[in-house]
């Protein structure tokens, strides 16, 4: 039998899933020509197929040194060296099979993924946009440059790209998702929920999209949503680590906090290496606390789990320093400061444990010297914040940025969450430059590097995860923050802390690990909104309000409600739910326990 018959035999049996045919007929054509390519090609093809790379790669290797200038070949032995993990040597053909075919849409994509594989984004990207120049219809380049551009946080180019990806694919269920994630991001929240019920009712066991919308709902401060997204989504894909974790998280929402720690136990033992779940395992913290008795065994247990965590970090490779840096990325401490107690020690161990992690992260960062003092030179202040937004932290602070400008100083606005277009607007216009175009946190301190500024003062510290990333490396020559969160932050490369002489003790300075500065009166310029007349009340029948957050009210202090109302029998108390009804309803219970014992209703 010929060797194009043997082929051809071949190729039917290959198309019809009879692979060991097929390898029997390719074999015997190979017998009767040991050189010829196709042959080579084919069988080399189909042993990959088979799961044995090694023959499949030396097949190919030989119809290569045959024919070192077909594209095809040089695809298909780039793509198995890629998926041997061949990644630099796979590179090499792609780029030698796009000097033949230099518009081939496949190998464009094929060179773009395996560039990203090495962190060689930028290429990768110039190779996606190639494509999709080349071949307007390609729906894999779309779908791979909106994929490229969520990692960078390129939010509008990766919005483009997925909605591009959607009008050639409606119902491509991986693309939804991933548009969905762009939407979150900037903020359309209701739109991205609206993607997300859409592409379920096309999959409703799809564990990704169910994921997805569980996080959704936990940024919406829907728990229980989200509790029931998570739960259905692990039924599905039990062995999605990442979907068992944010199933903790949203139990932590609840102020369950037992369950959630032994959801992040689970984790852990599954992955060791999930060091965001051994963080959250050690260090999660009740919203709401029922005594003064659990405060006191959950800071044991806390400062104990920070040990732990101290102790046994190890940053001995990029794998690690990654993991490390992901963690404190996405967790902060601010719950420990809502204990009421002396947090300075635990601060300082907390503040050295996220400098090191985010100076081994970013390594390259040369220390700055003194602020320069040359004659006429314009100091560059930069505020940091994650709350350029409609926010307590920008109403109280916005004063500063604003009407410190000066022709001795130049004052930057960077932003390390989500803004508000008015906010922005406003600084602009009060000459603010404001810097809301880099998203990504090793954009940001490649900013900050660019800028050199002379002060960086932060807003506040420990609210916001990427901010205390910035705030644990030194770059510039003085670091201070603001008392948006208003406890020291421990950290080394913070220098002062910009409190209020009104509310600093005479022995103030003994609770900072930063030098104190105690700036006059309240140290704002805070702009009186525009209140409406107040309608008259009746003494007799007095509304006392309190306008705190539930989580800052303590358990010893729900005394001070029971016996101020039991001296004004007649009075109704009001208080701010929390946007989570299960912790409104939590401290609902406690603070009626508190009143039933002086009867108070």
């Amino acid at each position: 039998m010929s060797r194009k018959k043997l082929i051809s035999q071949g190729i039917e049996s290959q198309s019809i899933g009879d692979f060991f045919a097929a390898e029997k007929k390719f074999r015997r054509a190979l017998s009767i020509d040991p050189k010829n390519v196709e042959t080579l090609h084919l069988l080399g093809n189909l042993r990959h197929i088979m799961g044995d790379n090694t023959e499949a790669l030396n097949l190919l290797y030989q119809g290569f040194r045959e024919t070192p200038n077909s594209p095809l070949l040089l695809k298909d032995l780039a793509l198995i060296l890629a998926s041997d993990g061949q990644v630099n040597r796979s590179i090499q053909f792609l780029k030698t099979a796009l000097k033949f075919e230099p518009e081939d849409v496949d190998l464009l994509n094929g060179l773009a993924i395996q560039l990203k594989l090495i962190g060689n984004i930028s290429e990768a990207k110039l190779n996606l946009e190639k494509a999709t120049s080349v071949n307007k219809d390609s729906f894999s380049s779309w779908y791979n440059l909106g994929n490229l551009c969520l990692i960078q946080d390129e939010l509008t180019d990766a919005q483009h790209a997925f909605l591009r990806a959607l009008q050639l694919s409606p119902k491509n269920i991986d693309v939804t998702i991933n548009f969905a994630i762009v939407l979150v991001r900037i903020g359309s929240y209701s739109k991205a929920e609206k993607i997300l019920t859409e592409a379920l009712i096309i999959e409703p066991n799809n564990p990704t999209a169910l994921n997805n919308l569980g996080n959704l709902y936990r940024q919406l401060g829907r728990s229980q949503k989200a509790i029931k997204c998570f739960k259905k989504a692990i039924s599905e894909a039990p062995e999605v680590v990442d979907i068992q974790y944010n199933y903790g998280q949203a139990l932590c929402d609840e102020n369950r906090v037992q369950e959630a720690r032994s959801q992040f136990s689970i984790v852990v033992a599954k992955q060791p290496s999930f060091i965001k779940a051994h963080w959250a395992e050690k260090l999660s913290l009740p919203t709401i606390y029922s005594s003064e008795k659990q405060i006191l065994e959950e800071r044991y247990r806390w400062k104990n789990g920070l040990k732990n965590i101290t102790e046994n970090l190890v940053l001995d490779s990029s794998e690690k320093i990654s993991a490390s840096l992901n963690t404190i990325s996405e967790l902060t401490n601010f719950a420990l400061p809502y204990q009421g107690k002396d947090d300075l020690k635990l601060q300082n161990i907390y503040g050295n444990l996220i400098a090191r992690i985010a100076n081994a992260a970013f390594p390259n960062i040369e220390p700055l010297g003194r602020i320069k003092k040359m004659s006429g030179y314009q100091k560059k202040i930069v505020f940091i914040s994650a709350h350029f937004r409609p926010h307590t932290i920008f109403k109280l602070f916005s004063a500063w940025l604003i009407q410190l400008g000066s022709p001795q100083c130049e004052i930057h606005a960077l932003n390390t969450a989500e803004y508000g277009d008015r906010e922005i607007i406003q600084l602009k216009a009060a000459g603010v430059i404001v810097h809301v175009d880099c998203h990504a946190l090793a954009n940001k301190i490649e900013r900050l590097v660019t800028l050199q500024p002379d002060v960086i003062i932060f807003t506040d510290i420990g609210m916001d995860p990427v901010t205390q990333v910035i705030a644990g490396l030194r770059l510039a020559p003085q670091q201070s923050v603001a008392w948006g969160h208003p406890v020291t932050t421990g950290m080394p490369n913070i220098d002062s802390f910009l409190s209020s002489d009104l509310m600093e003790p005479i022995d103030g300075n003994l609770h900072y690990s930063e030098k104190l500065v105690r700036l006059p009166g309240l140290s704002i310029n805070y702009k009186m909104p525009n209140m409406r007349h107040p309608r008259t009340v009746s003494l007799d029948n007095p509304i006392l309000f309190c306008s705190q957050s539930l989580f800052k009210i303590l358990p010893s202090q729900d005394v001070f409600f029971s016996r101020l109302l039991a001296e004004l029998p007649k009075a109704s108390l009001r208080l701010v739910a929390h946007d989570n009804k299960a912790i409104t309803q939590k401290f609902h219970s406690r603070l009626k326990l508190a009143l039933e014992k002086d009867k108070i209703n």
